[in-house]
């Protein structure tokens, strides 16, 4: 009998991204692969190749992005979805976390086994944030509603993204929907947390005296705007911050902290540090303009009971819903007193974490269907 095993679906690994929903996957790999086989599909970044990484845990396969180089992609297109037949069998479940690559999958070939689909924000809202000329919503929906069509689950990890997406998209209303958070296993993070800080020295970081800024550096993360407008314009120089993260902006960012001399910019690092960083920081910023699906970084920086400042824009409101250690703000009327040291005392070592459900509990509920 063919053992049980689930294909993940997501636009990109954390082997090439830092963050959001390939951390996400991260963790549910890490409390799935003893009892299913795990493959994960997704696009390969940094290089024009079809990889196949086989690790103890699961195979993770990465093919061409066709926006990066589109002969490499219809080349091994063939290929890749032999691959894909081959590895499909009864006992399989599809979970699918982004519209790509799984698109091209499923034109390929017909899935009548169940899957599961997982939102980790709202689309269309999201694509729209960054364009002049907003998209076509009738488009969208049909590649969105082709997508989903016969997907058993579809899982959403905030209220907020759920209430948008269904404003976005009127299909959904007839499907199979839930709210679940199955983005941070909150032990697994606490427990690598006490393994790592013992490889780092505080004395390295300024002693922990600066503010964090931990965001994926695009536009509507707002990372650019905070850094211009706030700090370069209203916040003394006494404070000092670290920025790190990836993204289009990342130039345009780095230039601006390169001509500020209270400003460090880190720009992509691995986990383990920016879970240090985090934990010996004053506080965590995010600057959130628009689209915010729930905000991993939010939840962690709450796990590490670090003071966070926000503006409390879209999943944040939920992440850190009744956490006493959070400043918000909006760009038209911040208040710079939240940024004196006074404020933002703590509990040195007091880490919270909920206890009443675990992680694979949460994962195991959310596949039986």
């Amino acid at each position: 009998m063919d053992k049980k095993q689930i294909i993940f679906f997501n636009s990109a690994s954390s082997i090439d991204l830092i963050g959001g929903s390939q951390r996400s996957i991260d963790y549910l790999i890490l409390n799935l692969y003893k009892i299913y086989k795990i493959f994960y599909i997704c696009w390969n970044f940094k290089s024009n190749k079809l990889e196949i990484n086989k690790l103890d845990t699961h195979t993770i396969i990465k093919i061409p992005h066709p926006k990066k180089n589109l002969l490499s992609f219809i080349s091994i297109y063939p290929k890749i979805t032999k691959i894909f037949k081959n590895i499909l069998n009864k006992n399989t479940l599809v979970w699918v976390h982004s519209p790509l690559p799984f698109f091209f999958f499923k034109i390929a070939k017909t899935i009548p086994y169940k899957y599961l689909y997982s939102v980790h924000g709202p689309l269309i809202t999201e694509i729209n944030y960054y364009r002049s000329k907003k998209v076509n919503n009738i488009i969208i929906n049909t590649i969105y509603s082709y997508i989903l069509k016969k997907a058993k689950k579809i899982i959403f990890n905030s209220f907020y993204t759920l209430k948008t997406s269904m404003h976005e998209s009127n299909f959904l209303h007839s499907k199979n929907l839930e709210v679940k958070e199955l983005l941070v296993d909150e032990k697994n993070f606490i427990n690598r947390y006490r393994k790592i800080k013992l490889n780092y020295r505080k004395s390295e970081f300024d002693n922990g005296n600066f503010f964090l800024i931990p965001r994926r550096l695009v536009q509507r993360t707002g990372v650019y705007k905070f850094i211009k407008h706030i700090i370069k314009k209203k916040i003394n120089l006494k404070y000092k911050f670290y920025v790190t993260g990836e993204g289009d902006q990342y130039r345009d960012i780095k230039n601006l902290c390169d001509k500020s001399v209270n400003i460090n910019f880190l720009g992509n690092i691995d986990q383990d540090l920016l879970t240090y960083l985090l934990s010996i920081s004053k506080a965590i910023i995010i600057p959130s303009l628009e689209a915010e699906g729930f905000c991993i970084v939010a939840k962690e920086a709450r796990l590490l009971n670090k003071f966070v400042i926000h503006t409390n824009q879209g999943g944040l409101r939920e992440s850190l819903a009744g956490y006493e250690k959070q400043f918000i703000f909006d760009f038209s009327n911040i208040n710079i007193s939240m940024f004196s040291l006074k404020n933002l005392k703590l509990n040195e070592n007091k880490i919270i974490y909920e206890k009443n459900i675990s992680f694979f509990e949460k994962v195991s509920e959310t596949i039986k269907f």
